[in-house]
């Protein structure tokens, strides 16, 4: 992993989209990290991010996880009617 300022990526951003896929890079202010950066190239890993990275799908999955463990799960009906009220990025 990499670990470049705010000063450094603002300055050469194009050279950091070019860099290899799967090569994160945390980006730093002073000593503070303050956010990270990973190239995507493929559509399916995208998807995956931005699922992984959506708190309310997370909750959904969570939630769903304690129901089976406490009651035998939530109805698959059930799962996507929550999953389609999720909202969307657009």
């Amino acid at each position: 992993m990499k670990i470049v300022s705010i000063a450094e990526i603002k300055a050469n951003l194009e050279d950091y989209l070019k860099s290899p896929p799967n090569e994160p890079i945390a980006i730093v202010e002073g000593d503070r990290p303050i956010a990270a950066m990973s190239l995507i190239v493929d559509p399916e890993e995208l998807e995956r991010f931005l699922l992984a990275n959506n708190w309310k799908f997370n909750q959904i999955l969570e939630e769903s996880r304690r129901s089976l463990q406490e009651e035998g799960g939530i109805k698959q009906d059930d799962f996507w009617q929550l999953v389609d009220r999720l909202p969307t990025n657009d």
